[in-house]
């Protein structure tokens, strides 16, 4: 069986150096990108179709945030932010929100993609526990 391109959500609000490196990154075989400029666009991507993971660049971290804490109220999907606010109480308000990794910026992309493949692997052995303990447990 073919091994399936991991399809992430890349939400951020403009064009920035550090998104055109994470678009460049994500081209790569094994993996699908879809971008997302307002949280409204990823609930709606997120209503069409199914998604591995959504990576948010918070240029506005409150703003982050509030996406982060509206798609926790419908899906269950890691979400990584990647945060300017580096203080001890931005990353906690960060993982308050619902993030499943929040780092902080700036970031090197070989370092992000290293922590993203990681969390897609636990995600993926997740899934298939999942997926053993209750069969017909829907994705979402």
């Amino acid at each position: 069986m073919a091994q399936l391109d991991k399809r992430l959500i890349f939400m951020s609000p403009g064009t920035s150096l550090l998104a055109e490196q994470i678009v460049a990154s994500f081209s790569s075989p094994g993996y699908s990108l879809s971008l997302a400029r307002s949280a409204a666009a990823v609930r709606r991507l997120l209503a069409r179709d199914v998604y591995d993971l959504v990576l948010i660049e918070a240029q506005d971290p409150q703003e982050a945030y509030e996406a982060c804490r509206a798609l926790r109220l419908h899906w269950r999907i890691p979400i990584v932010i990647l945060n300017p606010d580096t203080s001890p109480l931005g990353q906690l308000e960060c993982y308050e929100a619902g993030a499943d990794l929040c780092l902080a910026m700036p970031i090197e992309i070989p370092e992000l993609m290293a922590r993203l493949r990681g969390l897609l692997r636990r995600e993926e052995w997740n899934r298939q526990q999942d997926d053993d303990q209750f069969p017909t447990m829907a994705r979402r």
